[in-house]
């Protein structure tokens, strides 16, 4: 009977041990130290802007906005369960996608912190999407053997 009884618990151990791993923290909204991008927001937004492709089907196709994207820092400096919230596509989002693959290649994120422990938060980020016009400009410089009477 004793060896019956430590047999059903060991297995109860496997078994819930599993489930117990699986279990995340769920993400706060709000902390005493919110995560930052190494470097701070001025490093995030050169990233951004170093990395961003406007894409072809949607210079083509005139189409601007902002994407809105949702993610979850998470205290191993990732940007977790990333989706896009509101988009414009023609590309874009899928784009704002690629630069969260970028920056977690990169662990760009330094984690939050509540009662001094590491823990998952929760952000919405814009990412706008202009168009420019491209106009070319002259030069007013005289052009030598044209310009000249």
């Amino acid at each position: 009977m004793l060896r019956i009884l430590t047999s059903v618990a060991v297995l109860i151990g496997f078994i819930a041990h599993p489930v117990k791993s699986q279990f995340m923290e769920l993400p706060y909204s709000f902390v005493e130290e919110m995560p930052t991008f190494k470097g701070g927001m001025e490093a995030m937004y050169k990233f951004i802007a170093d990395h961003l492709v406007y894409p072809d089907s949607a210079r083509i196709n005139g189409i601007e906005g902002k994407v809105f994207a949702q993610f979850v820092v998470d205290i191993d400096s990732l940007a977790k369960e990333v989706k896009i919230v509101r988009g414009i596509g023609g590309g874009c989002n899928e784009e704002v996608l690629r630069i969260f693959e970028l920056m977690n290649a990169q662990k760009s994120w330094i984690p939050g912190r509540h009662e001094n422990k590491p823990v998952p938060v929760k952000f919405t980020l814009p990412f706008k999407f202009e168009l420019k016009d491209e106009v070319e400009t002259k030069s007013t410089m005289p052009v030598p053997g044209k310009d000249i009477p």
